[in-house]
């Protein structure tokens, strides 16, 4: 067994982590020159009988970029139809708990946090567990310091209330945001889980870990939400096989999970509300090309991005033929997608409605590393992409 398939053993047994070999190799090779290790094979010697340096390297390879106001499409579904849900069916109880599950440095924990204070009326209480693996992340949110880029997403009116502006640059978390998100190291592979959370966000943290890891996850997400409460996970995840649990709302902006009242039948996929909720946030929308702003609604067509698509051009090429329409557009059968092929699925996507079909492993990674799963939704298979385009 070479050095990085034992790395990746150890990082399995110890954190269910399963990642991408780029970035297995890239973190090793850090790792190994931080800790001046002379080979990989000396390196993995130590991984192997130090904890806290397998620590290191699961703090290394779980640490990523984030920003305030990420996944538009959930920030719409959580102000237009989670959030108004949930305080009325929490209107006795005037009270909420969240948890932002896998929350890095802290900006989508604020963010949700900053979406609660928002919407809940006088007299409600809200808190929000944020959690990570890496001790490092979890330092820089309770610094509650960030840049001007890390916060651009944040409409005007929210950004003047709930941030400052930090001395020397960027911008500082308020007190009064600050004070209802609890911050806590947490492994999602471990044994000790909160309860009673009615809403849970775990986004691209799952495609990270192994089949067996993410399955026991997935028991306890579902274990710690509370009945009517809501689960949002990334748009490369999926719950499957659990519809005895949980029910599939789908909204205009999405699909999320919301936990099954006890004694409730297992039904048809729930839609979401047909009232207009009134909202006091807008999301700004990608603007369309002006070339392609005339184009016609069409059936829903599928094009392949199989074999290797080696740079943007290729995939332009391929995608050419459905731009502007609605269209499923198959991964699986990628060899190698290179990460310049990222930006013109974006251009098609803004285009036109686009769902990606992606079940593989691999793929999956690599949606959540370019970050198209910010901006495109995802399907497990053609059924579903042509069920989420007939809703789009």
């Amino acid at each position: 067994m070479d050095a990085l398939a034992r790395a990746r053993q150890l990082l399995a047994a110890y954190a269910g982590l399963d990642p991408p070999a780029w970035a297995l190799r890239a973190r090793v090779e850090l790792r190994m020159l931080e800790a001046g290790a002379k080979s990989p094979e000396a390196y993995v010697e130590r991984l192997a009988n130090d904890p806290r340096e397998l620590g290191l390297l699961c703090e290394a390879l779980r640490v990523g970029e984030t920003r305030f106001f990420r996944h538009r499409a959930h920030v719409a579904a959580l102000t237009g139809l989670v959030i108004p849900d949930l305080l009325a069916r929490r209107a006795q109880t005037r009270r909420l708990r969240a948890w932002s599950a896998g929350c890095a440095t802290g900006e989508e924990a604020y963010t949700l946090a900053m979406l609660l204070l928002e919407a809940l009326p006088r007299g409600f209480s809200v808190r929000v567990l944020a959690t990570d693996l890496s001790a490092a992340a979890l330092a820089h949110a309770r610094a509650g310091r960030y840049s001007e880029a890390a916060v651009s997403g944040v409409p005007a009116q929210l950004a003047e209330r709930w941030l400052a502006r930090a001395r020397g640059g960027g911008f500082q978390v308020r007190p009064e945001l600050a004070r209802v998100v609890e911050l806590r190291e947490h492994s999602l592979t471990g044994a000790d889980f909160p309860r009673e959370r009615d809403l849970i966000l775990c986004r691209n943290v799952l495609i990270y870990f192994d089949r067996a890891a993410r399955e026991r996850a997935l028991d306890r997400l579902l274990v710690s939400l509370a009945p009517g409460g809501y689960l949002l996970l990334g748009y490369a995840e999926f719950l499957r096989g659990r519809d005895g649990e949980v029910e599939t709302v789908r909204s205009p902006d999405g699909v999320v999970y919301r936990k099954r009242e006890p004694g409730a039948r297992k039904g048809p996929r729930a839609a979401a509300p047909t009232a207009p909720v009134r909202t006091r946030i807008r999301t700004p929308t990608q603007p369309v090309p002006r070339d392609l702003a005339g184009a016609t609604r069409s059936p829903p067509a599928t094009v392949a991005l199989d074999g290797v698509i080696g740079d943007a051009r290729a995939a332009t090429e391929r995608l050419r033929e459905v731009v502007g329409r609605p269209a499923a557009v198959l991964l699986d059968g990628a060899e190698f997608l290179a990460d310049e092929a990222a930006a013109a699925i974006r251009r098609a996507a803004a285009a036109g409605p686009l769902v990606l079909v992606a079940s593989r492993a691999g793929v999956l990674r690599w949606i959540g590393r370019t970050g198209l799963c910010d901006d495109v939704r995802i399907a497990p298979d053609v059924e579903s992409a042509h069920r989420e385009l007939a809703g789009a």
